[in-house]
Order: C-alpha cells, then sequence, then structure tokens
C-alpha cells in the first residue's frame, strides 16, 4: 500500500493524506466528502476542517496509517514527520530550499551546513548597533509624523511616530506603515509646556512636528528619538494645506458651487443627520427640534466624527442613504461638536467632501467651530454650531407659516368681499326671476287647462281602442305559448334518451382504460422494487465486506504492546513482553515465548 501518512499541511492550511490503491479505502474517503488534490506532482486527499479528518482518523489508523501533526488547528502541537536530517545541537543550521520543505510537506525539517562561520555574541551586535548610531546619527533635528500608542507614566511621554507611505488606495493590513519611537521626558515637557503656554496637544492620530536627536540604547538594542521642542504651528498649516488642496480638486471638476447654489427646500421636515449620539452638541441639535413644535422626521447615520474611521464610517452611511433614497430627504445635516485642529482634519477628506458637493441633497455644516472651517464648510451652507443648524431650518418653517398666515389673510378678505359682492346680485336676480316666473306661471295655467280637457278625450278614446288590441293579442299569444311547450319537451326527451346512451357507453371505455392503467402500474411498480432492492443487496454487500469486523469474525487479529501500539512487524517485540491479541468479541493477553522475522517477502 506504500508510505501511509496523514496530517495537517501548515503550508495549504489543509488535512492531507496519501492516496492508495486499495477501493475499500478510496470509497470511505469519497464517502466521507474528501477532495482530490494536486500538491507538487502528487496526489492527495484532502479535508479543509478538523471534523473531516476526525470522521476517518480512527479508520486510517486500523489500516495502517501514520499521523503527524504540527500545530495543526485546534490540536496539541506533536512531533513531526521529518524527511530531512534533523538538527544537530552546536552547529549552525539552515532551512531547507521550498522544494525540500514541500517533499517534506511542511514539516520543518532541516540540514546541517558544512562549516563552521564567524559567530557574533548579543552584546557584540549591540554595541556595534550603538556606535553606528553614535558615529552618524548624533545631532538633532526636526521629524513629522503622526502620533500612535500615546502612553503617559511618572510624567515622562511616550508614542509612536509614524508615517504611511501608502496612505489611502491599500487595505489597512497591507499599509506599508513606519514607526520610530519617542518620549518626552518629564522636565523637557515642563520645559516645552511653559514655552508654549501650555497648548500642547499631544493624542493618538495628531499629527506633529518635533525636534530631538536620536538615542540608542545597547542593552535592548532599541533606538529612540528624545525631544526637547514642538513646532505649535504644524497641524494648522497641513490642516490649510489639505483643505485647499481637496477645495481646488473639486474646483477644477467645476462642482465647489454645486450643492452650495442649491435652494433651500420650502419646508425642510425630512432630515439626514450625520453625527453621532456621543458627539458634543448632538443633544443640543436634537432639543431645539423636540421644542420646536413641528413634525420634523430626522434619520440619524451615525458616522465616526474623528480618527482613521470617518471617511469608512461615511462611505457606509452614504451608500445606506443611497440604498433608502435620495429623494426622501429634504436636506442634509453634518453636525459635531467644537474641536481642536487636528480634529477637525478628518473632514478636510476628499471622499465625502466629493460626494457632498456632487449630492442633489443640500447639506447644512454646524461642526461646532468658529475660527477653522473644514472643506465642508466651504462647499455646503456653513453654520457655527449645530444649534444654529436648528435655528435656520427652524426660521425657514417660521417664514414659511408666516407666509401661510399672511396669504390665509389676504385670501380671507378677498372672499369676503366677493362673497358680499355676489350676495347683492342673487338677491337682485332673484327678484327679478320672481316677477318674471309668475306671468309665465299664469300664462302656462291657461294652457295647462286647454291641454287638460283636450287629453282626456284622446286619453278615452285610447283606452277603448287598446283594450280590444290587448284581448287579441293574448289569444294570440296563448296559443303560440302552448304550442311551442309542446315542441319544446318532445325535443328536451329526445336529447335526454341520447345524452343517457352516451353516458353509459363512456362510462364503459373509461372503467376499461383505468383497468389497463392499473395493470401497467402494478407490473411497472414491482420490476422497479426488484431492481432497487437489487442495488440495495448489493450495497449491503459492499458495506458488510468493507467492516473491518468482518475480518475479525472470519479468524483474524490484530496484536498491540502494552502501551497500545499496533504490531505491524514481528522484530517490534521482544521476549517475554506481554501483548494483547484483540479478538472479535474482546481480546486476551498474551506472553511472546519466541519471536521470528518472516523474510520470504
Amino acid at each position: 500500500m506504500g508510505n501511509l501518512k496523514f496530517g495537517w499541511i501548515e503550508k495549504y492550511q489543509q488535512w492531507l493524506i496519501n492516496t492508495t490503491d486499495d477501493k475499500g479505502v478510496d470509497d470511505v474517503m469519497r464517502s466521507s466528502c474528501a477532495r482530490i488534490v494536486e500538491k507538487n506532482g502528487n496526489t492527495y486527499w484532502a479535508f479543509d476542517t478538523r471534523d473531516g479528518i476526525e470522521k476517518v482518523r480512527g479508520f486510517l489508523i486500523a489500516f495502517g496509517y501514520e499521523e503527524f501533526i504540527v500545530g495543526a488547528p485546534g490540536g496539541k502541537a506533536q512531533a513531526s514527520y521529518s524527511v530531512g536530517a534533523p538538527r544537530t545541537a552546536g552547529v549552525g543550521v539552515r532551512e531547507m530550499a521550498p522544494k525540500q520543505r514541500d517533499d517534506a510537506w511542511g514539516a520543518g525539517g532541516a540540514e546541517p551546513l558544512g562549516g563552521l562561520e564567524k559567530t557574533y555574541t548579543v552584546v557584540e551586535i549591540a554595541k556595534r548597533i550603538k556606535g553606528v548610531v553614535d558615529r552618524h546619527l548624533n545631532g538633532s533635528f526636526w521629524i513629522r509624523g503622526e502620533v500612535s500608542d500615546y502612553k503617559s507614566r511618572n510624567g515622562h511621554i511616550y508614542f509612536s511616530l509614524l508615517e504611511d507611505i501608502e496612505p489611502s488606495e491599500k487595505p489597512k493590513d497591507t499599509r506599508n506603515v513606519y514607526q520610530i519611537k519617542v518620549c518626552i521626558w518629564r522636565n523637557q515637557y515642563d520645559l516645552i509646556t511653559r514655552s508654549l503656554g501650555g497648548k500642547i496637544e499631544i493624542k493618538d492620530g495628531v499629527k506633529v512636528r518635533l525636534h530631538g536627536k536620536i538615542n540608542a540604547y545597547e542593552v535592548q538594542s532599541t533606538i529612540s528619538i528624545s525631544v526637547d521642542a514642538i513646532d505649535p504651528h504644524f497641524a494648522e498649516g497641513e490642516f490649510i494645506k489639505r483643505r485647499t488642496e481637496i477645495y481646488r480638486q473639486l474646483e477644477a471638476k467645476g462642482i465647489h458651487e454645486q450643492n452650495l447654489k442649491l435652494p433651500m427646500p420650502l419646508i425642510p421636515l425630512r432630515i439626514a443627520l450625520f453625527s453621532n449620539t456621543t458627539a458634543a452638541g448632538y443633544d443640543d441639535f436634537m432639543t431645539m427640534f423636540r421644542e420646536s413644535g413641528y413634525p420634523y422626521r430626522i434619520t440619524l447615520f451615525p458616522v465616526a466624527l474623528q480618527g482613521r474611521e470617518v471617511e469608512s464610517s461615511f462611505r457606509e452611511m452614504f451608500s445606506r442613504l443611497e440604498a433608502m433614497g435620495i429623494e426622501k430627504f429634504d436636506v442634509g445635516v453634518i453636525v459635531r461638536g467644537g474641536g481642536s485642529v487636528t480634529d477637525l482634519s478628518y473632514f478636510n477628506n476628499l471622499y465625502i467632501a466629493e460626494w457632498v458637493a456632487r449630492s442633489p441633497l443640500k447639506f447644512l455644516i454646524g461642526i461646532g467651530h468658529n475660527r477653522d472651517y473644514t472643506v465642508l464648510d466651504m462647499i455646503g451652507y456653513r453654520l457655527k454650531t449645530p444649534t444654529e443648524v436648528s435655528i435656520v431650518l427652524n426660521y425657514c418653517l417660521d417664514e414659511q407659516v408666516r407666509r401661510c398666515e399672511e396669504l390665509s389673510a389676504t385670501i380671507e378678505t378677498v372672499l369676503r368681499t366677493a362673497h358680499e359682492s355676489l350676495v347683492g346680485r342673487i338677491e337682485r336676480a332673484a327678484l327679478k326671476l320672481a316677477n318674471v316666473t309668475s306671468q309665465e306661471l299664469r300664462k302656462h295655467e291657461l294652457y295647462l287647462s286647454s291641454l287638460c280637457g283636450m287629453l282626456d278625450k284622446t286619453v278615452q278614446k285610447r283606452i277603448v281602442e287598446g283594450v280590444g288590441a290587448c284581448e287579441r293579442l293574448r289569444d294570440r299569444l296563448k296559443n303560440e305559448v302552448l304550442t311551442a311547450c309542446r315542441l319544446r319537451n318532445e325535443y328536451m326527451s329526445r336529447l335526454s334518451q341520447q345524452l343517457s346512451l352516451a353516458l353509459e357507453s363512456r362510462k364503459k371505455e373509461e372503467e376499461k382504460r383505468i383497468s389497463e392503467i392499473v395493470t401497467r402500474f402494478d407490473m411497472v411498480f414491482h420490476h422497479r422494487m426488484s431492481i432497487e432492492m437489487s442495488k440495495i443487496e448489493k450495497l449491503q454487500a459492499t458495506i458488510d465486506s468493507l467492516d473491518p469486523r468482518s475480518l475479525l469474525a472470519k479468524g483474524f487479529a490484530f496484536v498491540t504492546k502494552s502501551d497500545g501500539k499496533v504490531l505491524r512487524s514481528a522484530g517490534e517485540v521482544s521476549r517475554d513482553e506481554v501483548v494483547d491479541i484483540h479478538l472479535i468479541d474482546g481480546k486476551v493477553s498474551a506472553v511472546v515465548t519466541n519471536s521470528e522475522n518472516d523474510d520470504r517477502r
């Protein structure tokens, strides 16, 4: 059956099992949903999860497979099966070539080098690093970057200074982020604070410009920058530079005033609010609307208001707004409380600015600051605070209410004047109509009186003539009805006889056809049943032949040593050693009296 092994292969993230020409093993693997895969020109069965291998583990071991595991998922690391030479203590080693590692199934085998090379101590390397830094980087300098992992301990400040060389296109986990450790000692921090009047903003995400020098610590073989000065205007300059750059890009596309020129809706009751319930000013914003008395419908789209998640959260909420339908809203509102230049810098974002600029929904911006403003303030309807946004919206509705009240008063005055004029015209027309009606009524009364006399004579004559005609018509109709009824009865009698004969004939035909169908169905059913029973018997025979217990039932047995290991060779056991002989109904312990190898194979 060849070299039978199975185990978890880290490189492929799969459980791989050597294939064999044994049909029984092949059937078991296929029934367990194992896949056939090609790796390095060899064919294996493969499982992607531990559940798959657990179904067949006992079966594989019973058929002579050997398992090797190196840090298998969900299991304890065990000794690996290694094809390469073992590692030798005290001798330098090298990794196996990729091809060798593939042949060894990624088990971590290695080969020793032929000779020894120069070996340095940790102290020697650490001192060399310290010497290089002291010789070539011993001056002070300015450095800029983004603060990360900010910590304050015993008055000392520690953080990392980051620079992302691929800031936007790549996913966060694939970016090339460079970093260096920075420290500001307590006494130096106090000097910097006093020189800047106590205005220092250092926290995660802040971009800073620092002055200091590099210190190398040979014990840990690390380097860090010791800061002695901070540029307080760097963040503000970067803020203005970024804002100007984005605005010029929007201006080049001709959309920098597109949203700003959109008219304010007449009744802005449906509001798409981009903010966060934890934002400063959010409660003031909502309170103004609740106290206004107007039936606002505010839909909150929760977004991050500072930090690296600002753009991604706005992307998600803009997509949600588009999915809901922009036409279902009257205005869009972006609000947050006041903040520092660094906090506001996250709103100088090209994607957010371009989306707002192109949006058919008019945006009101209330980011809560007076001196500094973002690119959103430049392309949208800028208001100083979230409260001012609510005031403007309430003012728009107040104006509409005032205009409606003025129009209502004007309409009421016009309608009252028109009503009074119409009432006068109706009264005059009614008087004139009454006189004319009285005259015409007298004329028509005389004419109707003469017509009534003529009508009485005519009616009496027509009644006499009608009575005679009705008598003649009644006699004629009676005769025709009697004749028609007699003919109809005769026709129905004949039709009933024909229908009875046809139904009787059709009934006999259908009974015969149903009988034939039932006979054919019985034949097909019994034939199909015999075929399926034959298949079931064959499958049962196959299952019985594959059951390892069938071999034990025929008198076969397998022997294990006292540690449970299955014996495959007489050379694996020594004289007087106790072994267990496993039979179909139990096991028997025996003592080895003689052990011989059969070399006839």
